[in-house]
């Protein structure tokens, strides 16, 4: 009976123990991607941030703290707390009676650059940059995009970009899902 005793006090103790333990590793998880925002991932979204010369709605007033997992626009993996998702199109969209959007005299836009800081988002698998004045240098769809791997939809419709689509996108073996890119209006030589 005391050697019963014994055994079922060690099981207990065991428990116990696993149970504090398995704690402490989840919250050392927790702590090392920044309550569930991976550091670097984190400066990459501050730097596409600050590309941003006009937020007139504010989309990105959520921006700040450690957590960019619960910043507007952006949702991360349970799993990993990679980003996985940048949504940014602009809700406030208004066309004109032809039907054409220029995002120029939208208010509501995101204007600025896309910033070469996207390419720290390794596992983004989802961006929508659509319907904002978002461009690239020389005002043409960035290269820089043909570089993310893990691309399963892109939205840049509605974007004034100016020249051809570049070759890069063709680098995007599996993406997109869903692909707007772009309207005969805004590249002529797009079919």
């Amino acid at each position: 009976m005391c050697r019963a005793t014994n055994l079922l006090l060690t099981l207990i103790c065991i428990s116990i123990f696993s149970f504090f333990a398995s704690g402490a590793v989840q919250n050392q998880h927790e702590h090392a991607h920044g309550g569930g925002c991976i550091p670097a991932e984190r400066a990459a979204l501050l730097s596409f941030k600050k590309g941003i010369t006009s937020d007139n709605a504010n989309r990105l007033a959520s921006w700040h703290g450690l957590d960019c997992c619960r910043w507007r626009g952006i949702s991360c993996s349970n799993r990993t707390g990679h980003v996985i998702k940048l949504h940014l199109h602009n809700p406030d969209v208004t066309f004109d009676p032809t039907g054409f959007y220029d995002a120029y005299e939208d208010a509501n836009a995101l204007f600025g650059e896309i910033s070469p800081s996207l390419l720290s988002l390794k596992h983004l698998e989802h961006l929508d940059l659509s319907m904002n004045c978002l461009l690239g240098p020389n005002n043409q769809v960035p290269h820089l995009l043909g570089s993310m791997g893990n691309l399963r939809y892109l939205n840049l419709s509605g974007i004034p970009f100016n020249g051809r689509v570049p070759s890069q996108l063709g680098n995007l073996s599996y993406v997109l899902n869903g692909y707007h890119l772009v309207k005969k209006a805004i590249f002529p030589e797009v079919p």
